[in-house]
């Protein structure tokens, strides 16, 4: 036992050794204490060590700019609190995974990840903790600002507040603080603006831990300098420098330098220009330098990169597909369809089938789940042969199926490719002597020429499965967005 508590005790204040050091951007000395966190042996109830300490190292590593290791510590964060059902660990290592790919402009790959948080978050129904829901919906909504779909951004904004009276209280956000300022801005609330900037730049100033947030706050900083905010601008790089002086990550200073000369020169003299150009130049070769030695020393294991690759590879598609069907997922088949939704013309028509199995369950537990897994299989089967050319295929949950089919040239022939595709499933047999037979209801909703979202696609598509099952199942309804009109296709 005693053993066992000086175990414990050894993960811990190596640990907080390393997050001290973290929060003090001491490079070596971070890495040094977390690796020994990691090296020793812990007990169940310290086992959410290791997520914490492999994500704090991934954000070492992608504030000293060596983001190819930072994605492989936050994946081995993801691992571990997977491992360990580690609900925080799980959110933390998605947001941070998001965050790295947002600093990269991969605006898609970053929502995918900022989604799979939430979705982690809303479904672990023990906790129900709300703030995790919270943080994910904040960066979901900061980054559909970044894209400039500032619409949906306030559309979510509604869906937050809520959420934060529940989860938050009274407690200060950095993230809602700055989604807050950029929705401000966008709608030309001036004196709304000006608030927000005074508390972030007090929060700064008093902030002991913002290490954790320098990236935010660097952002901050690259938000007002673009907004022609002179002086909050210069007010806030003051400060950032002072604070990032003493640290090691010199990635986080060529931005903040970066951001200098162009503050030099917007506002400032030639002298003063010249000279923030030299100090940039000199940072930058410097972090040059170390980013080289870097990846010599990585490129002596390659071995290990490799295995990284391998790593990102099935974990992306562990998130992206349905493991017993192999079509997309739940967030995945979103992530698409949206896109897809955001580049459309509005002179296109896009269809929605939502696809649900009748007496689905009645069959999984009179044959057993063998007989259902095969029925899932067989239905998935058949829809990637009906559908996978112009559709995106996804497996929604359980027995239900979504279908998205881009650019409906003629819907009549649309009607009559879903009632084959129904009438072929019916024909299908399982079970061992194959004379089980099941039937299938599809709801398609369709926006005839007119722009409509992922979830009004959906919503009425799921509005015409449930005519179809009320109508008697095995059947097919259509629901025209623009028109709101329910019709059924007999059989």
């Amino acid at each position: 036992m005693k053993a066992e508590i000086t175990k414990r005790e050894m993960a811990e204040a190596a640990f907080l050794r390393g997050e001290t050091a973290f929060l003090k951007g001491r490079y070596q000395d971070t890495v040094v204490e977390l690796s020994k966190c990691l090296s020793i042996e812990k007990s169940t109830d310290y086992q959410y060590l290791e997520a914490d300490a492999y994500n704090t190292l991934g954000m070492l590593f992608f504030f000293s700019g060596y983001e190819t290791t930072a994605l492989d510590y936050y994946l081995s964060a993801y691992e571990s609190a997977e491992n360990n059902r580690n609900t925080d660990g799980l959110v933390s290592s998605l947001l941070n995974i998001g965050l790295l790919y947002q600093s990269c402009r991969e605006y898609n790959k970053a929502m995918n990840y900022y989604r799979m948080a939430r979705k982690t978050a809303e479904d672990d129904l023990k906790r129900q903790d709300m703030l995790l829901v919270l943080l994910s919906n904040i960066q979901i909504a900061g980054l559909l600002c970044r894209m400039e779909c500032y619409e949906d951004a306030l559309y979510m904004q509604k869906e937050i507040e809520n959420y934060y009276l529940i989860a938050a209280g009274n407690e200060f956000l950095l993230t809602k603080c700055i989604l807050d300022l950029y929705l401000e801005e966008y709608q030309g609330n001036t004196m709304r603006v000006g608030e927000l900037l005074r508390e972030i730049m007090r929060r700064l100033e008093q902030d002991e831990r913002f290490v954790e947030k320098i990236d935010f706050y660097v952002d901050i900083c690259d938000f007002m300098l673009e907004n022609k905010k002179g002086v909050e601008t210069r007010r806030m790089l003051d400060v950032l420098q002072e604070k990032l002086r003493p640290t090691d990550f010199l990635k986080l200073q060529v931005r903040l330098d970066e951001i200098e000369v162009h503050y030099q020169k917007l506002y400032g003299d030639e002298v003063s220009c010249r000279n923030a150009c030299r100090h940039f130049m000199v940072l930058f070769r410097e972090y040059e330098q170390s980013l080289k030695q870097f990846r010599r020393q990585n490129l002596e294991n390659i071995k290990s990169l490799q295995r990284l690759e391998q790593k990102k590879r099935e974990f992306e598609k562990r998130s992206k597909y349905d493991l017993t069907t192999g079509l997309l997922n739940k967030n995945a088949f979103m992530n698409e369809v949206e896109q897809h939704l955001m580049e459309r013309s509005a002179q296109v028509t896009d269809a929605m089938a939502f696809i649900d199995i009748d007496d689905f369950k009645l069959a999984n537990d009179s044959f057993g789940h063998a007989v259902g897994d095969e029925i899932i299989r067989t239905l998935a089967e058949n829809i990637k042969e009906s559908f996978g050319g112009n559709g995106i295929c996804s497996r929604f949950g359980g027995d239900e199926f979504m279908v998205f089919i881009k650019d409906v040239k003629d819907m009549s022939l649309l009607e009559s490719r879903i009632e084959e595709f129904r009438l072929k499933f019916a024909e299908e047999g399982f079970g061992k002597a194959g004379d089980l037979h099941l039937t299938i209801s599809i709801g398609v909703s369709y926006n005839q020429r007119m722009k409509a979202s992922f979830q009004a696609l959906v919503s009425c598509a799921d509005e015409a499965l449930e005519k179809a099952k009320e109508y008697g199942k095995n059947r097919v309804t259509f629901y025209e967005i623009k028109r709101g009109i329910n019709r059924y296709v007999e059989k």
